[in-house]
């Protein structure tokens, strides 16, 4: 649910009744010790001022989702070249090729997890300028380019 920093979360919280919120601007989550969960209104607005205090700012505006437990060591990375996905184990699920099909941008990365009940979910569409590489093998990285 997209939202904006002075929504009323009393409320939204109420006709939700989700055990608990994962919540983001538009552009990233908060990645101090504190973390983007939070079981109800007021914390929903704690997180919101953290975000604030350590960014400057709320960008854009506010995401908040069912928060879900995920598998743990079963995040995986894709990147899609010109519009083929490559993947590290040469293995792409078809929810991968779907969303890979609506994104028109020459290159990119798409991470994936699997929460407790075994489906895939998207966690994020990157521009390519990844931190890291995940689980890749650097030269099949580079491979992807020749």
């Amino acid at each position: 649910m997209l939202t904006t920093p002075d929504a009323d979360f009393d409320t939204l919280t109420r006709q939700l009744q989700w055990p608990a919120y994962f919540v983001k601007d538009y552009v990233k989550s908060l990645t101090t010790s504190r973390g983007s969960v939070a079981k109800n209104a007021d914390e929903i607005r704690e997180v919101l001022k953290l975000i604030a205090h350590y960014r400057g700012t709320i960008e854009g505006g506010v995401s908040v989702r069912r928060f879900e437990s995920f598998v743990l060591d079963t995040e995986r990375r894709y990147f899609v070249l010109n519009g083929k996905v490559f993947s590290a184990d040469d293995v792409v699920p078809e929810q991968v090729e779907a969303i890979a099909r609506c994104v028109n941008t020459p290159f990119y990365s798409i991470d994936v997890v699997k929460n407790t009940d075994g489906e895939l979910r998207l966690v994020e569409i990157g521009d390519g300028q990844v931190s890291d590489v995940k689980e890749w093998d650097i030269e099949k990285f580079v491979a992807m380019f020749g």
